[in-house]
């Protein structure tokens, strides 16, 4: 039976592109004219694992693949390749990633009072940091920023057993206005946020339900009703009429 050309495929997932598989093999063919080949072993043992179908050759060695064209082994075998790095989705909901930063540093004294350092109480203080830790080389505004957009995550399980999470921008529910008694109101506002970004770093997430999305919708209402009232305050002139009237610029 005479040699042909040795071949190699190599079939990567359309999902996670760190699955892949490459066989490399060798083509027979017989004096009828019959293309045959026989698979390495370690991509039989791969097959066997995501439970995919093989025949066996005379001598019982599965991974056998017969076939009148050059051309038909080299599809049976990509075929099954491409189901090797196949996935079904198992799971889809609802996410909302978000991230609540908060840039502060102070003190505690023995009364629960907040002084700005140590030195304003002796030996009985406590350091405060916000979620951002503020150092001598890291310094910042203090303040509080927060993202919160909803998520499609869907989980996808592959043949060999692997599981991933992928995760599409939540896309929009029709157009138009959305009345207060839409029962994904507060879904819909978040994911009506055009001009909302998340700086780097890692995001946590928490599966939607409706008073979840009303918590972070109040949050970022609440620092939007802030900036109303302070925005026109920050100049020297308000701040000076402020503090002789004894009136916060927070509340």
């Amino acid at each position: 039976m005479a040699v042909l050309k040795k071949n190699r495929i190599l079939v990567t997932s359309p999902i996670d592109k760190s699955i892949s598989i490459q066989v490399e093999f060798d083509v027979h063919v017989s004096s009828e004219g019959w293309f045959s080949t026989t698979i390495p072993f370690d991509t039989v043992e791969k097959f066997k694992w995501a439970e995919i179908p093989l025949n066996t050759n005379r001598l019982s060695k599965p991974g056998y693949y017969k076939s009148k064209t050059m051309d038909g082994i080299y599809d049976q075998i990509k075929n099954d390749c491409e189901m090797y790095v196949s996935s079904e989705l198992i799971d889809e909901k609802i996410v909302i990633k978000y991230s609540i930063i908060t840039n502060c540093s102070y003190c505690i004294d023995d009364n629960g009072g907040i002084v700005p350092n140590g030195r304003w109480v002796g030996e009985n203080y406590q350091w405060k940091e916000g979620t951002e830790r503020q150092n001598a080389t890291e310094r910042s505004p203090f303040g509080i920023k927060i993202f919160a957009k909803p998520y499609f995550k869907k989980t996808y399980r592959f043949k060999n057993g692997k599981t991933i999470d992928k995760y599409e921008a939540f896309s929009e529910f029709g157009s138009g206005t959305i009345s207060s008694d839409d029962s994904r109101y507060y879904l819909r506002w978040l994911q009506g946020l055009t001009s909302i970004a998340h700086e780097n770093g890692k995001l946590n997430e928490i599966e939607y339900n409706e008073n979840i999305a009303k918590f972070f919708v109040d949050a970022i209402k609440g620092i939007c009703s802030i900036n109303e009232k302070i925005k026109d305050l920050i100049n020297p002139e308000s701040i000076k009429e402020l503090s002789e009237n004894n009136i916060r610029l927070l509340k």
